[in-house]
């Protein structure tokens, strides 16, 4: 039962503090970053992870691209490259991209959209299991504490 407890009392609070951490950090850019601009994706720069695929006889091996943004704020051009990459067999094309920028600290951007489906569904799920596994636990420290 131990064992069962300490499961609970690491995995509960570690997912539940993950999920909340992701949330704050995606809804801190959100609603920080408020200027428009139109930048432009003028490089990318490969990521040492590669995923292999199998394709046949032979892998296939995609590569994650983190784009380059130039961008106008305050008067300046900014070159800053993203924290979120995309996922791709070859170099993906440049071109032009919106953005929004922190009219405090210019260097803080963020790509409208950067935040997918997915990462709405897996920031959810790590609230709901390490809440209810938190719930889970408090509940067992209060039964516990209640029948001593």
């Amino acid at each position: 039962m131990g064992i069962f407890a300490a499961a609970f009392l690491v995995v509960g609070p570690t997912l539940l503090s993950a999920g909340l951490w992701k949330l704050c950090r995606h809804l801190h850019k959100r609603l920080r970053c408020t200027v428009r601009a139109e930048g432009e994706i003028v490089a990318f720069v490969p990521g040492r992870w590669k995923k292999p695929v199998e394709r046949g006889v032979r892998h296939i091996y995609y590569t994650r691209w983190y784009p380059v943004y130039e961008y106008e704020a305050e008067g300046r051009l900014l070159r800053q490259q993203s924290k979120v990459p995309l996922l791709s067999l070859q170099e993906p094309e440049k071109g032009p991209a919106s953005l929004r920028y922190d009219p405090r600290r210019p260097e803080r951007f963020y790509i409208p959209g950067e935040f997918t489906k997915m990462d709405w569904i897996v920031t959810a799920m790590l609230l709901y299991v390490g809440g209810g596994f938190t719930a889970f636990l408090v509940y067992g420290v209060m039964g516990y504490l209640a029948a001593a």
